[in-house]
């Protein structure tokens, strides 16, 4: 039993030590000037302001979906650079006994300095589509059938992803998915000048 306890606080003395981390000293913050110095913010010649970091509430972003001759648009408004939301798909046909297709969308803007911005996007699609499927009761076949003949055509959804991380200019839009049946682009719009006219 000793051996055991001898053992034990030997490999405890060795993970100790070897996941023991030494910390750097503290380092006191450095203490501002109690007066402003010429050129600086707050006193003296010259003053400037510091720059602020660029506002991502201004800014609009336009979802367009295009299937055939049809487009959908959708506008979003940016709140603290990102948005999640649901919607509609306007290209959908409603299926009675079913709730309406939707689009799941994460959108997160990084601005730059000189504007636009990155923008991170996650766009969930759900397609419907009928499959064939064998009615199971309680027993796994419903009574009166006979395993394996009897099918029943039901409809499923799958989502489809599209993730993707684009640089957006107000007023330039971005093709970010097309094939022969679709064409998905964004196109950022800096709120303000449009806004306040209206």
């Amino acid at each position: 039993m000793s051996t055991i306890l001898k053992y034990g606080l030997m490999i405890l003395l060795i993970v100790v030590g070897t996941f023991a981390q030494v910390q750097p000293p503290l380092q006191a913050p450095p203490i501002a000037p109690r007066f402003g110095q010429p050129g600086a913010y707050g006193g003296g010649y010259g003053v400037t302001q510091p720059a602020a970091k660029p506002s991502t509430n201004n800014y609009q972003l336009e979802l367009a979906i295009q299937r055939g001759n049809k487009t959908a648009r959708y506008k979003l408004t940016l709140n603290s650079g990102g948005v999640t939301t649901e919607l509609m798909d306007r290209f959908a046909e409603r299926q009675e006994g079913l709730p309406p297709q939707t689009m799941s969308l994460n959108a997160v803007l990084s601005p730059f300095d000189e504007g636009g911005g990155e923008v991170t996007l996650t766009l969930h699609r759900y397609i419907t589509y009928k499959t064939k499927a064998q009615p199971q009761g309680l027993s796994g076949v419903l009574p009166g059938s006979l395993p394996g003949t009897a099918e029943k055509e039901v409809t499923a959804s799958k989502s489809i992803p599209l993730m993707t991380k684009v640089a957006l200019f107000p007023g330039k839009a971005v093709v970010i998915f097309e094939d022969e049946d679709e064409k998905i682009s964004l196109n950022l719009t800096e709120l303000g000048g449009e806004a306040q006219k209206q």
